[in-house]
């Protein structure tokens, strides 16, 4: 794994703000400038298209406070001192859970049958590429249409028009 340690919650939120491109954060509950539910609560409030899995660790086992962790966005919570090769594990689970995200997401945004982004993706797409592009220079954009697409189904089955569309 790619880690980066930060010495303080504030030093934490600044890391991910700047980087963003976390899948696993690990965080103590107490921590000086800015406590371990806070930085939850910052990573959950930031709109982003990525899923962060978040592990808590504290020394609180209250019941209590576990919930506490759990509804303020932890996915999992680990008492300290915490085993190593349980720590492992569960950072498996989260990189396996990040990774179904990450294929869900890609499936929510393409086309099943051309690979090709799908309505949601290209406004997404759109949206990220024209705020750049009209800080740079004057842009456009342009959409295409097959007309009577229809006829060529209707015609020769639905097999060949999926041929037709991949090609």
């Amino acid at each position: 794994y790619l880690v980066g340690v930060a010495v303080d919650g504030e030093q934490a939120w600044e890391m991910y703000i700047c980087d963003g491109e976390f899948d696993i954060v690990l965080t103590d509950w107490n921590m000086p400038r800015m406590d371990g539910l806070r930085l939850i609560q910052n990573i959950r409030t930031r709109s982003s298209d990525r899923y962060v899995y978040i592990i808590l660790l504290s020394a609180r086992d209250e019941k209590q406070e576990i919930v506490c962790g759990l509804e303020n966005g932890a996915d999992d919570y680990m008492t300290k001192p915490f085993d190593r090769d349980e720590l492992a594990v569960r950072v498996g689970v989260g990189k396996r859970f990040v990774e179904l995200q990450k294929r869900l997401q890609e499936s929510a945004h393409t086309d099943a049958l051309t690979g090709l982004l799908n309505r949601r993706g290209l406004l997404r797409a759109y949206n990220k590429l024209f705020d750049m592009a009209k800080q740079l220079s004057p842009c456009s954009c342009m959409m295409a249409d097959i007309d009577h697409f229809k006829r060529i189904n209707d015609t020769y089955g639905h097999e060949v028009g999926d041929i037709v569309l991949k090609n």
